[in-house]
């Protein structure tokens, strides 16, 4: 296994990194997008560099890879890319902030390229993990302005009790590597993966699916 220096955040840096593997390897099969960076506090604390700063790396990152992938998958009509996004790229808990917000945006741009890659047979798949017992949130990005910050926590409870998390990191690898495994073609768009801050969500995501193929339906399209 090589690793090989990659900052999401740097089109330099994608673009070397890239260009090194396909050197190497000849073509890109997989790709996981999982870099990521979570955020607490309400988004009126944060400024807005601080906020962009969350998208560049949760959203703009992901699209930078994909980018630069997807021209030789699109040449080879062959590929996968699955999104690790989150639980709370479709669920809003009251102290929301950019971290979600990026997720939501990752799960649009992600199940647009879905069904835009189908005609190439290239695959596009979702893993939306719930809470996991992880170091995420001691590196969380904290909102910088702490007057502001004081005035919500004088009238509102920012700090959720977190539930007891049984959840093992190694289920998300599990679910990656199943969806690798499976046929292309035959892969869901969506995986949800967890048991804490996941309830109702493989109910929302199916309504959301029904939902987008009756609109589709009315356009005179297919999904």
């Amino acid at each position: 296994m090589e690793v090989i220096e990659l900052d999401v955040t740097s089109q330099d840096s994608v673009d070397t990194a890239i260009a090194k593997v396909l050197a190497d390897a000849g073509h890109i099969d997989v790709v996981i997008n999982n870099a990521g960076i979570a955020s607490r506090g309400p988004i009126e604390s944060f400024t807005v560099a601080e906020l962009h700063h969350v998208f560049d790396v949760n959203t703009f990152g992901s699209l930078r890879i994909n980018k630069a992938i997807l021209p030789g998958m699109r040449e080879r009509k062959s590929g996968l890319i699955i999104q690790i996004t989150s639980s709370l790229g479709r669920l809003v808990i009251p102290m929301g902030n950019a971290y979600g917000a990026s997720k939501f945006a990752m799960e649009s741009f992600a199940e647009a390229l879905h069904y835009q890659l189908k005609p190439f047979t290239i695959d596009v798949a979702i893993v939306e993990p719930g809470s996991f017992s992880t170091p995420v949130m001691e590196n969380a990005l904290v909102g910088t302005e702490s007057r502001i910050l004081s005035a919500y926590n004088a009238v509102s409870n920012t700090k959720p009790r977190m539930p007891i998390n049984p959840s093992d990191p190694q289920e998300i690898a599990d679910a990656v590597k199943r969806l690798v495994d499976m046929p292309a073609g035959t892969r869901p768009l969506r995986t949800v993966v967890g048991t804490v801050f996941t309830a109702g969500v493989e109910e929302l995501n199916s309504a959301s699916e029904k939902t987008t193929k009756d609109l589709w339906d009315s356009l005179g399209l297919s999904t």
